[in-house]
């Protein structure tokens, strides 16, 4: 017997509120529906969340061998072999599919970037994607690499619609190169920083065996800390305590320390979701948005260890609140040009975290750079490495001073409030403007140099 589609949709339900409920719910099911494809593909996704690869490219493999036509198990087994770096393998699995009668928009193009980044092909090879069937974003972008990998100048194109703007971004979202994995693995990302930008990150311990090494600095100066998973989001697994003997440390997980002394509005704490364009990546040139987005915690500060357990007044994203209609409510999204109007009634400095913004922008931008991250795995021209759009999620303190808490590879491209939207809608439209040969407004994007 197959399993329902409500157990399969109680599980998508449950990775927003409690990761690990959704997967020994998940492992069950696979135990009592062990070739239900269906079950297979959400165990798979399950693994590819948290991004455990292997995994999820065993239940594919499974799946597809008990449902061999489905075009949908290939793609993804094609995706996940992208992301492992198996670029010739990926190549092969996309053209295969491209070449199926029932041919799919933009798998062509995915055929031809996997050639490229495996260094199998010469430059010229993309331009054949054009004859394959692509959406309006996927074109564009295959345009602006075929035209940077023959060193071509553009005419800037009209300005983009909207809908060919969004496109361009979710491709370019999506259909990424495996070295930005070591950006959003939170244990990663400060093993970088502690070697190149130590005070781009609050202090951060990654393996069990620094716990002793953690308590000491506890003592040093007592706080709060914050354990969180290192490559889940969404404020998942996320847990504030005054004792970091308390929190899991290892395995996946890390043990941060609280910015204690944070930036607050209206006497609320928030985050910043802003956004750095890796245009190019060697040389490295990098764009730092001037907007973002402001999530705003829905109770009141307070730094009282006996208030460390009211998530409401600590956890700023509002995904973390998705069950809790109450708390939902009293969050707050808010563009970060509003915010900054907003604190400057309340005494602060709009230039000053502006120019932090772009600080913290610049030091993600040497980290990338040093570490040749976007080159990983990739042995082909670097032109042919698209350009990438990554969320930084900083928190300011009293000094103004930004803090990066986390960087997104994948940032949620949906406004979800009015503002929000606002903010997207221009990014979006800079960005597949700029794919098209337009220069960044200048006004709304600052380059920095790494």
């Amino acid at each position: 017997m197959a399993a329902t589609s409500e157990e399969l949709k109680r599980i998508r339900r449950l990775m927003a509120t409690d990761f690990a409920a959704a997967e020994r719910t998940a492992e069950r099911l696979v135990e009592e529906h062990p070739r239900d494809t269906g079950v297979l593909l959400l165990r798979a996704y399950l693994f590819n969340f948290r991004k455990d690869l292997p995994e999820a490219i065993e239940f594919l493999n499974q799946a597809q061998s008990l449902a061999p036509g489905d075009r949908q198990i290939a793609f993804n087994r094609a995706y996940l072999s992208q992301q492992t770096g198996a670029f010739a393998k990926a190549h092969e699995l996309f053209a295969a599919l491209a070449g199926d009668d029932r041919e799919q928009l933009d798998v062509g193009l995915l055929a031809a970037l996997n050639r490229l980044w495996a260094g199998k092909a010469p430059k010229y090879r993309l331009a054949l994607a054009a004859g394959t069937r692509l959406s309006p974003g996927a074109a564009l972008v295959a345009k602006a690499i075929s035209a940077r990998l023959a060193k071509a100048a553009r005419a800037a194109d009209p300005a983009p619609d909207a809908d060919l703007a969004t496109g361009a971004v979710n491709f370019l979202n999506r259909y990424d190169v495996p070295g930005w994995g070591a950006l959003d693995d939170k244990a990663e990302l400060w093993r970088l920083a502690a070697k190149d930008a130590p005070e781009l990150i609050p202090e951060t311990f990654t393996e069990e065996s620094e716990r002793e090494a953690l308590f000491s600095a506890q003592a040093q100066r007592p706080g709060l800390w914050v354990g969180k998973h290192a490559r889940l989001f969404g404020g998942q697994s996320l847990t504030v305590s005054a004792d970091a003997a308390t929190l899991p440390l290892g395995d996946g997980h890390i043990v941060q320390r609280y910015v204690d002394d944070p930036l607050l509005v209206d006497g609320h704490k928030f985050h910043l979701r802003a956004y750095l364009l890796v245009g190019a990546v060697r040389p490295l040139t990098a764009f730092v948005h001037l907007d973002g987005i402001a999530r705003v915690a829905p109770l009141p500060w307070s730094a009282a260890p006996e208030e460390a357990m009211a998530e409401g007044r600590h956890i700023t994203n509002t995904l973390r609140y998705s069950a809790d209609h109450e708390l939902r409510r009293q969050a707050r999204v808010l563009a970060f040009s509003r915010l900054c109007a907003g604190l400057e009634g309340e005494g602060a400095d709009a230039g000053r975290l502006q120019d932090s913004l772009i600080g913290a922008g610049q030091k993600v931008a040497r980290l990338i750079a040093v570490n040749d991250v976007g080159m990983r795995h990739v042995a082909g021209d670097p032109p042919a490495v698209p350009p990438k759009l990554l969320g930084l999620d900083l928190i300011f303190d009293q000094r103004s001073r930004a803090w990066l808490l986390e960087i997104e590879r994948y940032p949620a491209l949906g406004g979800g409030t009015k503002e929000a939207e606002t903010v997207n809608t221009r990014l979006f439209s800079d960005m597949a403007a700029w794919l098209g040969g337009a220069d960044l407004p200048t006004e709304r994007w600052r380059q920095v140099a790494p």
